[in-house]
């Protein structure tokens, strides 16, 4: 009976299924406590920021919600930084410097080179393509793997090993 009442409003419905989320968010915290991590908030259709939005300015009890997003989400969003503003607080990050990229694209690639040395033109490219996102690097391993860049072989004793191919760049 409920929901037939409010489907001719669609108002009140998404109001009704905010007020259903927030409410189990909150059951489940009350057990113990929650961590709900939002990522690549620059992606999200509008109607899931308005979500997120609306849970971020409700929900109590000891819940910590994480949001992550590129440059410019707080530009995109008006008063995204404001939202909830006396329980939160925004953090913006840079992206990681040539050097410190390069570090973790090496870091990254060197189990695949059984104490070889990482070849250049693969840190150099991953690099190129993550533009200082630590995130994209590690994509970027994953696209070498599918693209055979690295190989992964059966090795003795059902362990695998890895030949890299830049060649193959």
């Amino acid at each position: 009976p409920l929901t037939r009442a409010m489907s001719d409003d669609p108002h009140e419905v998404e109001l009704a299924r905010r007020a259903v989320l927030n409410s189990f968010f909150e059951a489940d915290a009350h057990n113990s406590p929650l961590v709900l991590v939002f990522e690549d908030l620059h992606e999200a259709h509008e109607d899931a920021m308005s979500l997120l939005r609306y849970l971020l300015e409700y929900l109590t009890g000891p819940i910590l919600v994480l949001c992550s997003g590129r440059d410019g989400l707080v530009d995109w969003q008006e008063d995204w930084g404001r939202v909830g503003e006396r329980r939160h607080t925004v953090l913006e990050l840079d992206t990681l410097g040539d050097r410190d990229a390069k570090h973790v694209a090496r870091s990254m690639l060197e189990r695949y080179v059984n104490d070889a040395d990482v070849p250049d033109a693969l840190v150099t490219t991953a690099c190129a393509f993550a533009r200082g996102n630590p995130g994209l690097v590690a994509q970027m391993v994953d696209i070498y793997k599918s693209e055979g860049v690295i190989e992964e072989l059966a090795g003795e004793g059902g362990k695998p090993e890895f030949v890299l191919h830049a060649d193959r760049l």
